[in-house]
């Protein structure tokens, strides 16, 4: 049986990677041999969703000197898993898609030399002008075919089937496309194409490709990063006025961004400086849970804070109710009073002067690892200004009350909590700066001086 990787026109082309079949290598050959075979190069008619440099690559040498090529893109249907009320149409979602492609592109010398190149053949005119390349896009329908279409009056090809004109649809997934020499069929997949091309709209593709070499200001690089690093979690300040506490901007930001890291890890350590306004933070936070999540806090803080700081101010914003408790952290040990009864009651705990905390063998700290035990997993906030008293250990203590995973933070470096603070503490007292810590400090604390 002759292989039918040796046909021309190729009547079957899939990609099977270990054996070295390609759907680039059969469109090759049939752009070649259509070229070699007549007199003049033919025009080219082909239809995809997507495209990328990289799949364009595989082709660039015979695309190229084609006198004429039609490319078609369309979207593909596709089925959300969720249903929602509002979403973007297919076809803004389809230019997204095109724009993800370029972004996907990579910036290193070979990827860009592609995506210029793209372009350049994208841009390209005839000697009078007119464009060798028009691209056009369907917008009022679903455009689920793909084809490679040599287009001549008497000896027409075709390979057509489910390959996206990309590195993935040439070269890898296991796609399935059907080739047809001169005939019946050749001529339904033709008048198919015009039949869309028709239908569609002029759609500048160059200029997407474009927009990479397009200047910034190092300003402008500088809030992007930090956008793709933070998003817009921290200006969310929904709940930051819904005590009329009058916050300043920056406790404000820290609201936002105390109840984003709980939200994400369970816990939070607020650790900005004396005089910040650290228990106008942590009150935010207990109006939000109490009152619109309408959820049982525990507050444990020294004896001395209880009658003089935290009952007034919980009184003076209308929080201190059966869904309020504040216990001191000898109630908390004793384990005597009816709020430490029912641990499992609680869904937020609020510590202040978490600090006293940073001996794990203490008899409060073990108070606070039962409170934090139970059946349901309580969201945890550390009030304090020193996070950091006797060694860098300190931290880690604090920070496992809520962060169990020695492993939590390998996606940013961090592939071991402990062996991370093991290494900020064997620095040189003299040498050590909070940038030893950052990363770490950065997902799990708020700290303002």
């Amino acid at each position: 049986m002759t292989d039918h990787r040796s046909l021309f026109p190729p009547v079957f082309a899939t990609n099977r990677p270990p054996d070295g079949e390609t759907v680039a290598e059969a469109v090759n050959r049939l752009l070649a041999g259509s070229r070699e075979n007549l007199a003049h190069a033919p025009e080219l008619a082909l239809a995809t969703a997507y495209m990328n440099p990289a799949g364009f690559g595989l082709i660039a040498d015979e695309v190229e000197r084609a006198p004429r090529v039609r490319l078609l893109l369309g979207a593909e249907p596709k089925t959300p898993p969720v249903r929602r009320i509002a979403r973007p149409s297919p076809f803004e979602e389809h230019v997204a898609g095109l724009v993800d492609e370029r972004d996907l592109t990579g910036f290193n010398i070979e990827a860009d030399r592609s995506a210029r190149r793209l372009v350049e053949w994208l841009r390209r005119c005839a000697d009078g002008d007119a464009p060798t390349v028009e691209v056009r896009r369907l917008t009022t329908e679903f455009l689920h075919g793909k084809a490679f279409i040599v287009v001549h009056p008497t000896h027409p090809a075709v390979l057509a089937g489910s390959s996206n004109l990309t590195f993935a649809g040439l070269m890898r997934n296991r796609e399935l496309n059907l080739g047809y020499p001169s005939g019946h069929h050749t001529q339904l997949v033709i008048d198919w194409f015009d039949e869309l091309w028709d239908l569609a709209e002029p759609f500048d593709l160059a200029a997407v490709y474009e927009a990479r070499w397009k200047p910034h200001q190092p300003w402008i690089v500088f809030l992007r990063m930090l956008y793709e690093l933070y998003g817009l979690d921290d200006q969310d300040d929904d709940f930051a006025v819904s005590l009329g506490l009058n916050l300043t901007g920056f406790q404000r930001d820290g609201v936002a961004r105390s109840v984003r890291i709980l939200e994400e890890l369970g816990g939070v350590l607020v650790c900005d400086e004396v005089g910040l306004g650290k228990t106008f933070v942590a009150g935010e936070i207990i109006h939000k849970a109490a009152v619109r999540d309408r959820q049982q806090v525990l507050v444990v803080v020294p004896a001395a804070l209880k009658e003089t700081t935290w009952v007034p101010f919980l009184r003076q914003f209308g929080l201190y109710s059966n869904r309020v408790q504040v216990v001191t952290y000898d109630d908390l040990r004793l384990g005597t009073k009816p709020e430490v009864q029912n641990l499992d009651q609680y869904a937020l705990v609020v510590i202040d002067e978490a600090h006293n905390l940073r001996n794990p063998a203490a008899q409060r700290s073990k108070a606070v690892e039962t409170l934090l035990g139970g059946e349901y997993r309580k969201k945890l906030v550390l009030l304090t200004a020193t996070p950091v008293n006797n060694s860098l250990f300190d931290l880690q203590t604090l920070i496992s009350y809520f962060v169990r995973n020695d492993a939590q933070f390998a996606s940013i470096g961090i592939p071991s909590m402990a062996a991370y603070i093991k290494q900020a503490q064997a620095q040189d007292p003299q040498t050590l700066s909070p940038e030893h810590l950052f990363d770490l400090m950065d997902r799990v604390a708020v700290r303002r001086t």
